[in-house]
């Protein structure tokens, strides 16, 4: 089973959608939903575990983007060279401070999971909003 992750406005090809499998996407979502769950509603919540064409809109992706980030960089500082570095390659050299965020013992599926949000945050910044499916 897969769940395809579609952004509703994408403002380029990164955002047009995000695919993972019930393996891959059950920690990732877990891990939002923890971090976010005063942006998400139980409805969505819940119905993200289940294929069912749930919306999350622009505004509470924007802000789930936000928060993930925050996390990401307050907890642990990761400093992107702002001239040279996305977050992306900033997260990416950091993989411990990552890992450890992630909350996530085992060195391969922290990698994994760390690799999964590090593309969710980049599909969701451009996705307009998405719909769990």
């Amino acid at each position: 089973m897969g769940f395809d992750i579609i952004g509703i406005k994408p403002t380029n090809d990164v955002g047009r959608g995000f695919y993972r499998n019930i393996q891959a996407w059950t920690p990732l979502w877990s891990f939002i939903c923890q971090n976010c769950d005063a942006i998400l509603t139980a409805q969505q919540v819940e119905e993200g575990f289940a294929n069912a064409g749930i919306k999350i809109g622009a505004r509470q992706t924007k802000l789930i983007v936000e928060r993930l980030e925050n996390i990401i960089n307050s907890k642990y500082s990761i400093e992107a060279n702002k001239a040279k570095t996305t977050f992306k390659e900033a997260a990416r050299s950091n993989l411990l401070k990552v890992q450890k965020v992630l909350g996530v013992d085992s060195p391969r599926s922290s990698q994994d999971l760390r690799s999964d949000l590090i593309e969710f945050l980049e599909f969701a910044r451009h996705s307009g909003g998405f719909r769990i499916w």
